[in-house]
């Protein structure tokens, strides 16, 4: 880990010198639960999914620039989740991307993502020559070639490319596609979305992604979050209709801002046989309350009740800069 800020300390130094906007970014978050149920605790790391050493640089006129991140610095080691070159072309109507790309300029998910089946479309991932068009203003079109680190074809190539395209509609919301072909293997996917923003604190998604392969795959998701002053409320449904079964979940919360430290919240859940987890049906209510003991490290409070009633006294920690 000490090698790889060292290296990273001297790749700025050196991108100083080429690069006009130089910037590094790391954060980290996790949970300490001090007690629950059982009189245990456990130290979690990665409380929202990841601790990120991020590093960017782009020219003065932003026509080149490149991206590499690592996704957890308590591993020990630096391993670049993604990284990435970039160019800025023909008035920057054009961008040329390379590298191990994992890229989400035509991805979508749900306001809140409570749901476990489903949740959000794909993104453009893995090694390849990511090439973006903007014909006109709101509007995104993207060809991924995915070529790797071994060889391959280059028709299989072809055949494995992503088609990607986003619209943005003033003042009605976003639409996006993207499909992810796999003609060799036959297992392709289609990814849609469309976000409604065209009303005043009212957030809805609809998103869905099939899988094309031996046994059909669909996953789809609707889910809406609104705001009223200190109250904010969500519902959202996911569902996976697979080899002729349907699993799907219920997700709603509200979450209230008491003052500018103290605010609590309900989250209601209902998950149909999990396919992926093994577990039967299940409905999981809880509440918290959570109070901001400083910018970034919150004392959270958790009732809830599956089966049986569970609760845990937490610390939560987040930090960026």
């Amino acid at each position: 880990m000490k090698k790889a800020i060292v290296l990273l300390l001297a790749l700025a130094v050196f991108g100083g010198a080429v690069f006009a906007q130089v910037t590094t970014a790391i954060s980290f978050s996790g949970t300490v639960t001090l007690f629950d149920q059982e009189s245990q605790g456990v130290f979690g790391q990665d409380g929202d999914g990841y601790d990120l050493l991020t590093f960017k640089g782009a020219t003065e006129d932003g026509l080149i620039g490149f991206s590499m991140t690592d996704s957890d610095l308590f591993t020990g080691d630096f391993v670049l989740r993604d990284w990435n070159v970039y160019y800025k072309l023909f008035d920057s109507k054009v961008r040329v991307m390379i590298g191990k790309l994992r890229n989400a300029d035509v991805r979508m998910i749900l306001p809140n993502w409570n749901t476990n089946v489903f949740g959000g479309t794909e993104r453009i991932s893995g090694y390849g020559l990511l090439t973006s068009v903007y014909p006109v203003d709101g509007l995104t079109l993207e060809l991924n070639l995915p070529y790797d680190t071994t060889v391959m074809d280059t028709a299989d190539v072809f055949q494995m490319a992503d088609f990607g395209a986003k619209y943005v509609i003033a003042d009605v919301g976003t639409i996006i596609f993207l499909a992810n072909l796999d003609l060799v293997a036959e297992t392709n996917k289609v990814n849609f979305g469309f976000t409604y923003s065209g009303m005043e604190n009212l957030t809805a998604t609809l998103v869905y992604k099939g899988i094309f392969a031996t046994d059909t795959e669909h996953l789809f998701a609707v889910g809406a979050a609104y705001e009223m002053g200190a109250l904010s409320v969500g519902l959202e449904f996911a569902g996976d209709y697979v080899t002729e079964e349907l699993y799907f979940d219920v997700a709603a919360n509200a979450d209230y801002t008491i003052s500018d430290a103290l605010s609590a919240g309900l989250l209601a859940l209902y998950f149909s046989d999990e396919v992926f987890y093994a577990l039967p049906a299940t409905i999981d209510i809880s509440a918290y309350i959570d109070y901001m003991l400083a910018d970034g490290l919150d004392a959270v409070l958790t009732v809830g009740y599956t089966d049986e009633v569970y609760y845990s006294v937490d610390m939560v920690w987040s930090v960026a800069f």
